[in-house]
């Protein structure tokens, strides 16, 4: 190239000189600009539109992993997502509500982009895949592009989410509305009690007593000594959806603190812990309590032996698809089946009532092996807007559905050629409207109205449901907060706390000499100092 120069003429020299610095200057506008340089026009020239199209954008690819999916295959709904957010999107179907795919993905470090449905009853995990770099934060400078999701996480009730000042999760926000209570309440077969001649019950005392006449009165009319008071998925969960009848308000999606004098102490240590753990094991002593119960952890597990209609209660989340489900799947055994919630049972002489949920039961997070965060950012601003919401629920209008006036007409035939569209969630709404972003806006206006077209009577059931379950609450001190030590220390306490918890209701340990030594143990193994530090940092947040 040196000879080249030596030989060349003057003015070639000049020319060339003066091409190589009008490409560096092109090339430096391309790169201010995102790869498009922006023409100039001339002093006084009215400025041309190129028209020259722009060159299209390749969709971004983004992998979701995301519980108990649907292959969409060519599903028109998700394609119609791709095409509004400029995305290839690859949703990979998790073992229903199994949390241990979750704990083997991170492990062996293959985890897709987005990962949704991260229960926050497991928060201390969360928190650990924050420190240990697997999720990717949100950040401040990401949400001025991002509407929905600033006016989401800005709100006051998510201010603890933010980690060293940033953003890291995404709260699934809950059907009911704010200010109701947490995801897990006591559902009954009103049935059974019309059958029976029985009220619902409003005390433990009188629940027990209907949990009798449940087993004893053939209450399915069989003629067979074949019916069970209750289900639920465990008996150590069993006495923590029992608790809030003794005063404490505790609910899988808080952090479990409660004040307690001058502080804040974890709920399974309290003593009136102790009185849960009595009646749930006066429960089991008298055989109310189906088997299952105690294998089973997997909500989705027990449906099916409830829907067999041999059992008068069940222990489920608050969620009203899942209500219809659950009665619809009931009425195929028994046909005058119908179950209710019910409001939270007295047990005590003081407060007592249903934890207040936190207002989302999960979460969606970005991992750090997303190659376009910033895009798979932009999917979900789209999914929690309004039209990403209605898009994912009753799909696409003129295809899926038509409006008449207010009213929603469903197109059946064309939403049997879309698999999105299944009972998952009542057989009306597409899957997607759940479980990436949200739960399904249960309570809207709009949702309520596409519910009657398949289900008339919806935004009554809701109504009644709400009316009953919120009438007796407790509020916890906190539901996102999170620090260090106590993210460390869970893993433990839990494990102590579910041992001693089925041991006593089995009658393998007496309740209240046990009850003390496992209180010792548990702060010995570390719970007293980590219990301190939620405390403080507790009190920090709220002053």
């Amino acid at each position: 190239m040196a000879s080249v120069w030596k030989r060349a003429p003057l003015v070639l020299v000049l020319m060339l000189f003066v091409l190589a610095v009008a490409a560096c200057s092109s090339n430096s506008k391309e790169e201010n600009t995102g790869g498009q340089a922006t023409p100039v026009a001339s002093p006084g020239a009215s400025a041309v539109p190129s028209t020259k199209p722009e060159p299209s954008k390749e969709p971004a690819p983004i992998s979701i992993y995301s519980y108990d999916r649907t292959d969409y295959g060519s599903d028109r709904v998700v394609q119609e997502i791709e095409k509004q957010t400029n995305t290839k999107l690859s949703i990979q179907a998790g073992i229903p509500w199994d949390p241990e795919q979750l704990n083997v993905m991170t492990a062996t470090g293959n985890y897709p982009d987005v990962i949704t449905i991260i229960d926050n009853d497991t928060f201390d995990r969360t928190g650990q895949w924050i420190k240990s770099g697997i999720l990717s934060p949100i950040t401040d400078e990401m949400l001025e592009q991002l509407p929905n999701l600033k006016a989401l996480l800005t709100q006051p009730e998510f201010k603890d989410l933010k980690v060293d000042g940033k953003y890291y999760l995404i709260p699934m926000r809950d059907e009911p509305p704010l200010g109701s209570a947490g995801q897990f309440v006591f559902q009954i077969r009103q049935d059974w009690l019309d059958k029976l001649s029985l009220p619902v019950p409003t005390t433990t005392d009188e629940f027990f007593d209907t949990l009798m006449k449940f087993k004893t009165g053939d209450p399915d009319g069989n003629k067979k000594a074949d019916s069970y008071g209750l289900i639920t998925n465990g008996l150590d969960k069993l006495v923590s959806y029992s608790v809030g009848f003794f005063g404490i308000p505790h609910d899988e999606r808080s952090t479990g603190f409660l004040k307690v004098g001058d502080g804040y102490e974890y709920w399974a240590v309290q003593p009136q812990t102790k009185e849960a753990l009595k009646w749930v094991k006066k429960l089991y002593e008298n055989g109310l309590i189906h088997p299952d119960t105690l294998t089973q952890t997997n909500i989705t597990k027990t449906r099916p032996v409830f829907a067999e209609g041999r059992i008068g209660v069940t222990v489920e989340n608050m969620n009203f698809d899942q209500l219809v489900n659950r009665n619809t799947a009931l009425k195929q055994n028994a046909p005058d089946g119908k179950v209710v919630q019910m409001s939270a049972l007295k047990g005590t002489d003081g407060a007592f009532g249903y934890s207040k949920g936190n207002g989302h039961w999960a979460y969606t997070a970005i991992s750090s092996q997303a190659k376009d965060p910033l895009a798979a950012a932009k999917l979900l601003d789209f999914l929690i807007s309004e039209e990403g919401t209605k898009l994912s629920t009753v799909g696409i209008e003129g295809v899926h559905y038509k409006m008449e006036g207010d009213k929603l007409v469903w197109n059946d035939e064309e939403k049997k050629k879309d698999p999105g569209f299944n009972v998952n969630t009542s057989g009306q709404f597409h899957e997607l409207n759940w479980g990436l972003v949200r739960w399904s806006p249960m309570v809207s206006e709009f949702y309520i109205k596409a519910s009657e077209a398949g289900y008339p009577g919806y935004g009554a059931l809701i109504q009644e449901n709400l009316d009953r379950v919120n009438k007796y609450l407790l509020e916890p001190a906190s539901y996102n907060l999170m620090n260090e030590e106590w993210s460390k220390f869970m893993g433990t306490g839990k494990t102590l706390q579910n041992e001693f918890f089925i041991q006593a209701v089995l009658g393998k340990v007496d309740i209240d000499k046990g009850f003390d030594k496992f209180v010792a143990s548990w702060k010995a193994a570390g719970g007293e100092a980590a219990m301190k530090s939620m405390s403080d940092a507790i009190a920090a947040s709220n002053s």
